[in-house]
C-alpha cells in the first residue's frame, strides 16, 4: 500500500500539506524562540497567547470551511488557499522590516484561518481519492510528513536567521501553490448547499450532525485529547528550558526535534502494526501511555536543580534527568501517533461521503477548542501561581482519566493489545491477510487447524474484531474461561443436540464471527489431520463463508501434542495466514457428510500449502527446515552404518562446494552420475548451494544424456563402475567454514532430470510447490527413520523420497541396488517406519521377507510402475501394510495425485493434489474422486 505515494491521487496533495505546515511551524517557532529569549521573564505567558491566537481561527472558522468544502470543489479551494499563504508569507516580511510585533501576531492568527480552511479540505481529500484500506497508511504519511514540517519548522525557527527564515517561508508558498495545482479534480459533494452567513449557527448545525453520529463523535473527541495534549506539551517546552532548566535553543530544538521524530515513528508502527485495517486496538494503550509520558515529565522537572547559567546542548545531555526528560518526551509523542492514526482513519471511514468536509470541520473545530483550552488553562494555573511541574501533574491525572474512559468504551481492546504486545515479543508473530477479513463480509465462519493450545490465544489476540469460539460444553466450565471472555465470546455447542447447532446457524445468520477448529481436536501429526464436515454443513445453513486461517509455528510449541514427534521450544516463530473467504454453493440438502468433509478438508489443505512459500531456492529450504529442527539431528544414513547430520551436511557442502567452483569455474550445468547415498545427497545440495544446475543422469543412458543436457562437467564415485568422466574423491576434502552463498532465483532451472527419454527440467518453485502439497498430506515428523530403495536416477521418486525427507528431517538411508533380503533386514535393523520401493522391490521382499521386519512401519509407498493388484493384497494380508501407490504423468516428475493414510482406496492412484494443473487425460476417477489408470 506504500505504493499510494508515487500515484497523483495522493502525492501532491502529501507535498502540499507539508509544505503548508512547514511554514506555519517555521513562522510560529521563529516567533516562539524571539519571545523565549528575548522576553524570558514572560516566556510562559507570551507563549501560550501565541500558541492560543494561532489555534483559535480553528475554533471559529472551521464550521465555515467545513461547508466551504462541501459545497465547492475541494482541488480549486486548496489551490486557492495556497496563494494566500504567498500573500500572508509576504506580508511578514512587512512586519519584520517595520518591527511590528503585533502584525507578526496578527498574521500568526491570520495563518491559523488560512489553516482552518485547508484542514476540511486535506482531510476529506483522503476519503475521497483514497479506497477504504488506503486510509490507514494516507493518515500515517499526512501525519508523519507532517510531524516531519513540524521537526523542519522547528529547526529552522529556532536557528536560522530571521532574514532568512522570511526568505523561505515566501519561496515555500510558492511551492505549495505549484504543488497545489496538480491535485486532482475532487467535485463538492453537495454544491447545492447554502453556507450559513453566521459562524456560530454554523458551528451549531455541525455539532447537531455529529452527535447524531455517536461513534463518529466519540472518535473525534479521542482525537481531541491527542492535539489538546500535544498542544500544550510543546508550547511548554520553551518555558521548561528557559526556567526549569536554563537550557539555550539548542535544547529547545532538541527537544522539539524528539517530539516531533516521536509522533513520525509511532504513525509509521501504527501503519505498520495495523497494515491497513482500520481498528481500535491500540487506542486504549496508547492512550495509558500518554498519561504514564505526562507523569514521568512531572518528575523529571519537579524539584529540578537548575543550573547557575545558561546551559548549552551538549551540557545539557550530562544534566541530571536529561535522559528522563528526552525519553518522557519521545514516548510521550510515540503514543500519539500510535493513537490518533486509527482514530483519523474511523472518523474518514465512517463519515457519510456528502458530508465529509463538515466531519473533519466538526474534528477541527473540538480538536482548537482542546488546544485552545489547554493554552488558557495553562494561563491561568500560572496565574494561580502553579508551577510547570505541576501542570504536568495535573494533566497526567485527567489523561489518566480520558484513557480509563477509553476503555470503558472498549472494553476488551487493552487486553488484546496488551496480550497482542506479549505475543509478538514471545513468538514474533506475523499476521498476513487482513484485508481477507474485512472482504468475507458480515456472515462468516472462521476455519482454523488445530495446532496447539496457544491457538486460541492466538485467534482471539489477532483478529480484527471480536470473535466467537464454537467449544464443547466441557470446556465452558474451565477455571481459565472467565479470564479469556474478556477477549472472546463463546458458544458452547454439544453435537448431539440438533437444536445446538440450529442456534449456532441463527448466531452466524445475525452476523456474528465464530470460529470452529474442523479437526475437533489438537493435531498429534503437526499437519492436518481428519476434518468433520461439521463446519461444512453450519456454514452451508448460515449460507455464510468460510474463512480459512493457517496457524504456522505453534506445532513447534511445548504446548502442542507433538513433543514426542517434533523438537519443539518454548518460544518458536508463529505466523498467521488469513486466507480468502470461500463459499461452498455447491451443497444442498441431499449432498452427504462424506462430500462435505472432503471439500472441507481440501480446502484446508489448499489453506496450508498457500501458507507455504515456494519463491525460495532450494538451499534456502534446506536452512529453514534446520532451522526449524536441531542441527545435530540425523538427516541420513548407510548400509555401513555411516551417519550424517544436519550440521555435518552443511560443512560438507559448503566444503565440497567449494572445492567444486575451484574446479570447474564459470560452469552451470553439473552432471551427477552415481548411486542414490551418502555422496548424491552431498554432491546434490553442494551443486545448490553453488546456484547451479544439478543435471541427474543414468549410467544406463549416460553418453545420450549428456548430449542432450549439454553439460559442463560430470561428477561421479570412482568406485562407480570404474566409469568416470572427472573423478573426485570426496572422502579427501576437508571442512570449510560455513557461509550461505547469494542463491539463484526460485523460477531459475535448478534440477534436470531424465525420464522416457524426455528431458525434464525444475525450478525451485515448481519443486518446492510439490513438496509443500506432498508435506500437507503426509504425516511425515523428524521421529521417522525411512529407507529408500530407489535409484538417483528416477525421476518419478525425486521429490517424494528424496527432497521430501530431507526437508522434513525424516532420517533417510538409501539402499539403491541391494539384495531385497539385506534390505528388509537393515528396515527391521533401524525399527524404520517409512518405506519408499519400486513394483520389483515389493515383488521379491514378499517372498523372503517376514512380516515382523516391518513392525514399525506407518507409511509405505510404491514409486514408478502401478503395482499388480494381487502384490498389494499380499502385503495387506501377510505384512499388514497398506502400500500407498501415487500417479506421475509420463512427462513429469511431479505428483499428480497420491493415496494417504486418511484418502486411501485398494488398486487406486489416490486423489489429486489440490492446486494441480497438470493433464488428467490419462485418468479416470470414481465416485469418491479416486484416480485410475485408463
Amino acid at each position: 500500500m506504500s505504493s499510494i505515494i508515487k500515484t497523483r491521487r495522493f502525492l501532491p496533495l502529501m507535498i502540499t500539506q507539508f509544505l503548508g505546515a512547514l511554514n506555519d511551524n517555521l513562522f510560529k517557532n521563529a516567533l516562539l524562540t524571539m519571545v523565549a529569549l528575548k522576553m524570558a521573564n514572560q516566556s510562559d505567558i507570551l507563549s501560550n497567547v501565541i500558541a492560543g491566537l494561532f489555534i483559535l481561527p480553528f475554533f471559529l472558522f472551521s464550521a465555515w470551511a467545513g461547508e466551504f468544502a462541501d459545497k465547492y470543489r475541494r482541488d480549486k479551494i486548496a489551490k486557492n488557499l495556497k496563494f494566500v499563504e504567498i500573500v500572508l508569507m509576504t506580508g511578514v516580511l512587512v512586519a519584520y522590516y517595520t518591527s511590528s510585533l503585533k502584525l507578526l501576531i496578527l498574521l500568526m492568527f491570520l495563518m491559523g484561518a488560512q489553516s482552518a480552511f485547508f484542514g476540511p479540505v486535506k482531510y476529506a481529500l483522503l476519503p475521497q481519492q483514497l479506497k477504504p484500506e488506503e486510509l490507514i497508511t494516507g493518515n500515517a504519511y499526512i501525519e508523519a510528513t507532517t510531524y516531519i514540517a513540524i521537526l523542519g519548522g522547528l529547526i529552522a525557527g529556532t536557528l536560522l536567521p530571521i532574514e532568512f527564515s522570511i526568505f523561505v517561508l515566501i519561496c515555500l508558498a510558492i511551492i505549495g501553490y505549484m504543488a497545489s495545482a496538480k491535485i486532482l479534480p475532487a467535485p463538492a459533494p453537495r454544491p447545492e448547499l447554502k453556507i450559513n452567513k453566521n459562524m456560530f449557527k454554523a458551528m451549531g448545525q455541525n455539532f447537531k450532525f455529529l452527535k447524531k453520529h455517536k461513534y463518529i463523535l466519540q472518535s473525534i473527541l479521542g482525537a481531541s485529547w491527542f492535539w489538546t495534549i500535544g498542544a500544550l506539551v510543546a508550547v511548554q517546552i520553551y518555558p521548561l528550558c528557559a526556567q526549569i532548566i536554563n537550557a539555550d535553543k539548542g535544547t529547545i530544538t532538541f527537544f522539539l526535534v524528539l517530539f516531533s521524530v516521536g509522533v513520525a515513528v509511532g504513525s509509521y508502527a501504527c501503519n505498520m502494526v495495523l497494515k491497513g485495517q482500520i481498528n481500535m486496538i491500540y487506542v486504549p494503550l496508547s492512550a495509558l501511555g500518554m498519561a504514564m509520558c505526562l507523569f514521568g515529565l512531572y518528575l523529571a522537572s519537579n524539584n529540578y536543580p537548575s543550573a547557575q547559567h545558561t546551559l548549552s546542548f551538549i551540557e545539557f545531555l550530562s544534566a541530571p534527568r536529561a535522559f528522563m526528560f528526552s525519553l518522557s518526551l519521545f514516548l510521550l509523542a510515540f503514543f500519539g501517533g500510535l493513537y490518533i492514526i486509527p482514530l483519523n482513519a474511523f472518523m474518514q471511514n465512517r463519515a457519510p461521503k456528502a458530508y465529509s468536509a463538515s466531519v473533519i470541520a466538526g474534528n477541527n473545530i473540538i480538536n482548537s477548542f482542546g488546544m485552545t483550552f489547554s493554552a488558557i488553562f495553562a494561563i491561568l494555573l500560572f496565574k494561580l501561581g502553579f508551577t510547570l511541574p505541576q501542570l504536568f501533574m495535573i494533566m497526567s491525572i485527567i489523561s489518566l482519566i480520558v484513557a480509563l474512559y477509553i476503555c470503558s468504551l472498549l472494553p476488551d481492546t487493552l487486553t488484546r493489545s496488551l496480550l497482542q504486545t506479549v505475543l509478538r515479543f514471545m513468538f514474533k508473530t506475523k499476521v498476513k491477510g487482513y484485508t481477507n477479513f474485512k472482504k468475507a463480509g458480515s456472515k462468516v465462519l472462521i476455519v482454523a487447524n488445530h495446532t496447539s493450545l496457544w491457538d486460541g490465544v492466538l485467534l482471539a489476540a489477532f483478529m480484527p474484531e471480536r470473535i466467537t469460539f464454537a467449544i464443547t460444553s466441557a470446556w465452558t466450565g474451565k477455571w481459565f474461561m472467565p479470564i479469556i471472555r474478556l477477549l472472546v465470546d463463546f458458544y458452547p455447542l454439544d453435537m448431539l443436540n440438533p437444536l445446538s447447532i440450529r442456534n449456532l446457524i441463527e448466531e452466524i445468520k445475525k452476523g456474528k464471527k465464530v470460529v470452529v477448529f474442523p479437526e475437533g481436536r489438537i493435531t498429534l501429526t503437526g499437519k492436518i489431520m481428519q476434518v468433520f464436515d461439521g463446519a461444512a454443513l453450519i456454514a452451508s445453513k448460515a449460507n455464510a463463508k468460510l474463512l480459512p486461517v493457517k496457524i504456522s509455528g505453534a506445532e513447534y510449541s511445548t504446548l502442542s501434542y507433538v513433543n514426542d514427534k517434533f523438537y519443539t521450544k518454548i518460544f518458536p516463530k508463529i505466523d498467521i495466514d488469513i486466507m480468502p473467504a470461500q463459499k461452498f454453493d455447491n451443497f444442498s440438502s441431499k449432498t452427504s457428510h462424506k462430500i462435505m468433509a472432503k471439500e472441507l478438508y481440501n480446502l484446508m489443505i489448499e489453506m496450508s500449502v498457500n501458507s507455504k512459500s515456494d519463491n525460495i531456492s532450494l538451499f534456502e529450504a534446506l536452512n529453514l527446515a534446520i532451522k526449524n529442527s536441531h542441527k545435530s539431528h540425523i538427516i541420513a544414513t548407510d548400509i555401513l552404518g555411516n551417519k550424517i547430520s544436519y550440521n555435518q551436511l552443511l560443512k560438507k557442502i559448503v566444503a565440497f562446494g567449494e572445492t567444486l567452483q575451484n574446479k570447474i569455474g564459470s560452469a552451470n550445468k553439473i552432471g551427477l552420475c552415481m548411486p542414490a547415498g551418502l555422496n548424491f545427497l552431498v554432491w546434490f545440495w553442494a551443486v545448490q548451494y553453488l546456484g547451479k544446475t544439478a543435471v541427474i543422469l543414468s549410467k544406463d543412458n549416460l553418453s545420450e544424456q549428456i548430449v542432450k543436457s549439454k553439460i559442463d562437467v560430470l561428477l561421479t564415485l570412482s568406485d562407480y563402475d570404474n566409469f568416470t568422466v572427472e573423478n573426485i574423491n570426496v572422502s579427501h576434502l576437508k571442512p570449510l567454514r560455513f557461509a550461505i552463498k547469494k542463491q539463484y532465483s526460485a523460477n531459475d532451472v535448478c534440477v534436470v532430470m531424465f525420464k522416457n527419454d524426455n528431458m525434464l527440467k525444475y525450478t525451485s518453485a515448481d519443486i518446492l510447490k510439490s513438496y509443500n502439497l506432498l508435506d500437507c498430506v503426509l504425516p511425515f515428523n523428524p521421529k521417522d527413520v525411512a529407507v529408500s530403495t530407489i535409484k538417483s536416477d528416477v525421476a518419478d521418486g525425486f521429490v517424494l523420497s528424496f527432497i521430501l525427507p530431507i526437508l522434513s528431517g525424516v532420517k533417510i538411508c538409501f539402499l539403491e541396488n541391494m539384495n531385497p533380503k539385506i534390505v528388509s533386514r537393515i528396515y527391521y535393523d533401524l525399527a524404520a517406519s517409512v518405506l519408499f520401493s519400486d513394483e520389483k522391490y515389493y515383488t521379491e521382499c514378499a517372498k523372503y521377507a517376514s512380516s515382523f521386519d516391518f513392525f514399525n512401519t506407518r507409511l509405505a509407498f510404491s514409486i514408478g510402475q502401478k503395482l499388480d493388484n494381487k502384490v498389494l493384497d499380499l502385503w495387506l494380508k501377510e505384512f499388514n501394510l497398506r502400500i500407498l501407490e501415487s500417479y506421475i504423468p509420463n512427462n513429469s516428475a511431479l505428483l499428480l495425485s497420491i493415496n494417504t493414510p486418511l484418502y486411501y482406496k485398494f488398486g487406486s492412484l489416490g486423489v489429486l493434489l489440490v492446486n494441480n494443473n497438470q493433464s488428467l487425460s490419462e485418468l479416470a476417477f470414481d465416485e469418491d474422486g479416486f484416480a485410475f489408470k485408463k
